[in-house]
């Protein structure tokens, strides 16, 4: 194990009961390092796992070891479209010790005789590209991608299609654009010749989200299009949702913002039925950008904050980066220079952690970035550079202030 343990994890890697547990506890070679975790210190674990190769069994229990967090990693994927999705996501992380060294066992060669261990654990790290993503982990997750596509057996396809596909997805947030499109035409290609069509529907999704930022409307329109259609056949609720989303955002940036407003709509009742918390906060987030198109600030800056609200509440540091850049925009235009300069010094500096520097908006960042350097704001700008994500909500929700934007006297 790294970075403790559960006791349900103890007992199915170790054989390892709660009596058994007290009783290292006692001894203190197990350490309780909250009310449902244990920990062991490394020189333990060290020695341990030198009698544990004496013993002949290291490639038995790094087999439970991963059977286990990859089992955990598949409820994780499941969990992370509906409304536990924030206990979820704190649970990967606090499991994300673990979940490195499992994936670092399953792709470990000779891979000729661990082909099942290297399927197991790239279908794992598929499961979870909501929080490579959403916690801004995405050169980590596409490291851990292309590490597992380089041993995955020629016979794994549909897994093949999957891990092309996120890995597409990352690295388009990440403005590698030429190989993203790639790895999402293979991945489609490899879902048509399947005939699996949630696989195609996600492909085609990304693909229309490649060609969004690059603002190719029709492209994108016919990507989001056949992947809607498909996800209505499949009668899937939450997949329909986004892909309404995907498409009434793409009428906001690049079409009529007027258009986007009934697929935005049928897209939030679908996403708040389905309890997908991130999904509503996309959908939120979009139709404040609508409201924004159509110089209606205060109705942009409600929706933009109601969907910052819930990134918030994920953790999910990209989509609040994006959040605080409009807001910061709002700002401006309302004469608030103090708050502009602080939102977008709180925003850059969440874009630089997470790698992801992309944006819509970039031209008018630059140029509110200009504005802001000229009216000697920058220790506002600094400040905000200071915060961490959860502060910077709060601020930006008007729910606290920082030093700097304390009225005098």
């Amino acid at each position: 194990f790294r970075g403790g343990f559960t006791r349900e994890a103890a007992l199915e890697v170790a054989g390892a009961s709660l009596v058994l547990l007290s009783a290292l506890v006692a001894k203190s070679l197990l350490r309780r390092a909250e009310q449902v975790r244990f920990d062991l210190h490394e020189l333990v674990r060290q020695y341990a796992d030198g009698r544990l190769s004496l013993a002949q069994e290291t490639t038995l229990v790094h087999d439970r070891h991963l059977t286990y967090y990859a089992r955990l990693a598949s409820a994780a994927g499941a969990h992370l479209y509906g409304a536990e999705q924030a206990t979820w996501l704190e649970r990967v992380e606090s499991e994300l010790g673990n979940l490195r060294a499992a994936l670092a066992w399953a792709f470990q060669p000779p891979i000729e005789e661990n082909a099942v261990r290297a399927t197991r654990g790239l279908q794992a790290v598929v499961d979870l590209h909501r929080f490579w993503h959403g916690r801004g982990y995405l050169d980590e997750g596409c490291r851990w991608l292309e590490r597992g596509l380089s041993v995955l057996p020629a016979s794994a396809q549909r897994e093949r299609g999957y891990a092309c596909n996120v890995l597409g997805w990352l690295l388009y947030q990440q403005g590698e654009l030429q190989r993203a499109r790639s790895l999402q035409q293979q991945s489609l290609a490899i879902f048509r010749t399947l005939d699996d069509p949630v696989g195609m529907a996600d492909a085609l999704d990304v693909l229309g989200d490649i060609a969004w930022g690059a603002g190719e409307f029709a492209e994108a329109c016919g990507y989001y299009e056949e992947g809607l259609a498909i996800q209505r056949r499949l009668q899937n609720p939450t997949g329909i949702g986004l892909a309404l989303y995907s498409l009434g955002r793409l009428h906001v940036d690049y079409g009529n913002p007027q258009s986007a407003k009934p697929l935005l709509n049928e897209a939030l009742l679908l996403l708040r039925r389905a309890g997908d918390r991130r999904g509503v906060a996309l959908a939120l987030h979009a139709t404040g950008r609508a409201a924004f198109k159509q110089a209606d600030a205060t109705s942009a800056e409600a929706l933009i904050g109601e969907s910052l609200k819930l990134f918030g509440e994920l953790g999910n540091k990209i989509d609040i980066a994006e959040c605080l850049e409009e807001l910061a925009l709002l700002a401006h235009m309302g004469g608030e220079w103090p708050r502009a300069a602080t939102l977008l010094g709180a925003a850059q500096a969440l874009r630089r952690l997470t790698g992801v520097e992309r944006s819509l908006d970039a031209d008018q960042l630059a140029q509110l970035a200009q504005a802001i350097a000229a009216a000697a704001l920058t220790e506002h700008w600094q400040a905000g550079q200071s915060l961490d994500a959860a502060t910077a909500v709060a601020m930006a929700l008007r729910q606290t202030v920082i030093p700097c934007l304390k009225p005098a006297g």
